[in-house]
């Protein structure tokens, strides 16, 4: 039995090697391990799970290139191809995210506390009209990191979804690529957590940070979707159903210990209250004209909508609680 990590190392070296050329069996072992015994196993683990397989080569052809008449020649396969493309092109995003974060920190963030002072962007080689500029430089860097950190983990299961659709009933080549994601996800955590921070010796705040920044845009989604005119359901069994989804997937974000539970049920009865007083404004508001009138409808349609999604979520709170970040949710109507 292959212990898993070093089979995964091992398939992403064997097939890498195997990319542009194909090998006979001892330039893979050399290429790949000084334990035969276990790269035997590999090979004949990705043998089996259709990712190489033997290329059949003419004697003359042995002859020509002085390959054993008994030496087995692999080549990869397209569903391996596969493989070794993704974990490829992983990399190349790691190592430019890597290279991102860096101009950041030297850029944006170079000081603790407060912006930096024009002659320290000067010394960076800011111009005049970016130093001018440089909060909405600061506002659209951290908008586009959090597209990068949100955008990163769907790609990653799109990808996934159409490896493992490739796969058929093949159970070796898809419990390999499960492995290979799960640990390129938890790769990508910690390498979002160096970026929030230099100080390896204190990963907590950090890794808060980064659960924020994936639960935030969740919780913006849903308050856009209940305030946009366009996403409205107008058949109440699929939006009852929805709304299930919705509160399923809050309850899942906010869990974790029950030692949280009362800032929990805090931090949702301050939204109840809040929307409580939000509709009752909006019921007491007569706009005059049409787009005014639209705009106070979905308004108030929105959040009563949120409303009750709170209501039920608050229900569901009993024994294992917590919220995934210190911040309050962003249920409020997008500016």
């Amino acid at each position: 039995m292959v212990n898993r990590d070093r089979l995964v190392s091992s398939t992403i070296k064997i097939l890498g090697s195997l990319l542009d050329k194909n090998l006979h069996y001892n330039e893979i072992i050399r290429q790949t391990s000084s334990d035969r015994s276990h790269v035997d196993n590999v090979i004949n683990t990705l043998e089996a799970g259709q990712l190489i397989m033997e290329y059949k080569i003419s004697k003359r052809e042995r002859k020509r290139q002085k390959i054993h008449s008994q030496a087995k020649v692999m080549q990869i396969t397209d569903l391996g191809r596969e493989f070794i493309h993704l974990v490829d092109r992983i990399k190349e995003y790691n190592e430019a995210f890597v290279k991102f974060e860096r101009c950041r920190i030297e850029n944006i963030d170079m000081v603790d506390d407060g912006d930096p002072s024009p002659s320290i962007l000067r010394s960076r080689g800011w111009s005049e009209e970016e130093i001018d500029r440089y909060d909405e430089t600061w506002y659209s860097t951290y908008k586009m990191r959090d597209f990068f950190v949100r955008n990163i983990f769907n790609a990653l299961i799109s990808r996934f979804t159409t490896i493992i659709t490739n796969t058929g009933d093949n159970e070796i080549a898809k419990d390999l690529l499960t492995k290979i994601v799960t640990d390129q996800i938890a790769h990508l955590l910690s390498t979002l957590s160096t970026g929030y921070s230099q100080d390896k010796m204190n990963r907590a705040e950090p890794m808060h940070r980064v659960s924020q920044d994936l639960a935030s845009p969740i919780e913006e989604d849903i308050a856009e979707f209940y305030h946009n005119p366009d996403y409205f359901l107008h058949n109440h069994l699929i939006n009852n159903n929805l709304k299930d989804v919705i509160v399923s997937l809050l309850h899942l974000l906010y869990l974790s210990s029950p030692e949280d539970e009362i800032h929990v049920k805090r931090m949702i009865s301050t939204l109840i209250h809040d929307l409580r007083y939000s509709i009752l404004q909006l019921e007491q508001e007569r706009p005059t004209n049409t787009r005014a009138k639209n705009k106070h409808s979905v308004d108030l349609k929105g959040d009563k909508e949120l409303l009750d999604i709170l209501e039920r979520l608050l229900r569901k709170f009993t024994k294992f609680i917590c919220i995934a970040t210190d911040e309050i949710p962003m249920f409020v109507k997008p500016i």
